[in-house]
């Protein structure tokens, strides 16, 4: 299997033609150099214009050969529109974007590019928005779509911008209501190269345990996105509730997590392979079954490195029970089984724990990501408010990834990840890393940051 490091939030060249991911952040990129971390809070959510509570952040290069371009797109779960009544005062939340400071200047600008009001247009996304080749952007959201106040089981979006103007057109491709649909989106889409949007539901699909959707744009002269239900699960044997975006090989083959079910009952990594030649139903398999000690219940999306290999994290399990990052190798010539291997355990303490969120990588193979609890064990009654941090891989096949610490979450006035959202990191072209905490910060409806290395 030919594949190129990405995840969900990235487009690597080498895809263009065939498997978008599911925006255009790069990942791969200079070694950042080694110093003292730098932490900073870029900006505070009030709840209202921009929204609250955000969710996953996407670095966006608005000219691929300009890396002073580079700007931050994402979404909130709530605020927006607090007045409306659609979302019980709690706003339906946001697209929002942030504008580096100009010179001279050091704050970010702040931009809601559309605020939901529930009902038909959706209601309270949960994940992270995508870019297509053309700038447009496209995202998903966990409620809303029915017409009747927040009802619906959610919708996939489209913002296309407005040249010229600043404004952004917001168009809903579908909205999953119907009976054995997908529902409730906590991942985003993946893009495929002729335009179709890949993406999973938690729940739903013929089964009832979650699906995985296609949506293929429209034919000519139509305006509906049809949909294809790829896989239902059941929860049990084949797996369940699938939360995260999917990725995909050179050959079109997904990749993702399911967060329940399996051999163990536990979670697994799935694979669906495209239709044979004259079929259209996709193969699905699984992977890995997760079991405990080696991790449990991955609720988040993976990346893969040029041998094929996997990686991601479990938010559970684990040699100390607090979560894992994890890497999950390729058959050997002439075998069919996985070999997974545990990169790291959690342990609850400074090193923080219950990663929920994704990891991305480096050039170097350097992974890094979000723990929403351990860190600073005083916050939280105790559970800790998390870390930021980096797993270095061994300079031996024998030797052990190294885990540091970039930064610990201190609670209220600084942020708090949540492990119920999975944020993640994204770096830029330079090597700095910019992610969002669900809570915390000025006014206690989260915080974009930044951690410069």
């Amino acid at each position: 299997m030919s594949v190129t490091l990405f995840s969900g939030r990235v487009r690597p060249p080498a895809l263009r033609r065939l498997l978008c991911a599911a925006a255009a952040a790069p990942m791969l990129l200079a070694t950042a150099a080694s110093a003292t971390p730098t932490y900073s809070i870029l900006y505070n959510f009030t709840d209202t214009a921009a929204g609250g509570d955000p969710t996953q952040i996407t670095g966006h290069l608005a000219n691929p050969s300009d890396p002073s371009s580079w700007t931050l797109f994402g979404t909130t779960k709530y605020g927006g529109n607090i007045a409306g009544t659609s979302c019980g005062g709690t706003g339906c939340g946001t697209v929002y974007q942030l504008t580096p400071p100009a010179a001279g200047s050091t704050s970010w600008t702040p931009a809601t590019l559309y605020t939901f009001n529930g009902d038909t247009d959706g209601a309270n996304p949960a994940a992270g928005v995508a870019f297509d080749q053309a700038g447009v952007l496209y995202g998903t959201t966990l409620a809303g779509g029915s017409g009747i106040g927040t009802g619906g089981n959610g919708t996939v979006f489209r913002l296309t911008p407005q040249a010229g103007t600043g404004a952004w057109t917001k168009t809903v491709l579908h909205r999953f209501n119907t009976a054995n649909d997908a529902a409730y989106l906590l991942g985003g889409v993946l893009i495929g190269g002729d335009g179709s949007l890949y993406g999973t539901g938690f729940e739903g699909g013929k089964l009832g345990g979650g699906a995985i959707y296609r949506l293929t744009p429209p034919a000519a002269g139509k305006t509906a996105w049809p949909e294809q239900l790829m896989r239902s699960f059941t929860g049990y044997a084949g797996g369940g509730t699938p939360e995260s975006a999917l990725i995909a090989d050179t050959s079109g083959a997904l990749y993702g997590t399911v967060a329940t079910g399996a051999k163990y009952s536990q979670g697994a990594v799935v694979k669906l392979t495209p239709p044979a030649a004259g079929k259209i139903a996709w193969v699905p398999s699984i992977l890995y079954d997760f079991n405990g000690p080696r991790g449990s219940n991955p609720t988040a999306g993976l990346i893969a490195d040029t041998s094929g290999a996997l990686y991601g994290t479990t938010p559970a399990g684990g040699a100390n029970s607090w979560g894992t990052v994890f890497k999950l190798a390729p058959p050997a010539s002439g075998k069919t089984a996985w070999t997974q291997t545990v990169l790291y355990s959690f342990t609850g303490g400074s090193d923080g724990g219950v990663v929920s969120g994704p990891v991305i990588a480096d050039a170097s193979g350097a992974l890094y990501g979000i723990t929403s609890q351990g860190g600073d064990t005083t916050c939280q009654s105790g559970s800790g408010c998390g870390t930021v941090f980096k797993l270095t891989p061994p300079r031996s096949a024998a030797g052990r990834w190294k885990l540091t610490v970039l930064h610990v979450f201190s609670g209220p006035g600084d942020g708090i990840p949540y492990s119920g959202v999975q944020s993640g990191l994204v770096m830029d072209p330079g090597g700095a890393l910019y992610g969002t905490t669900f809570g915390g910060g000025a006014s206690n409806y989260g915080t974009v940051f930044k951690i410069t290395q």
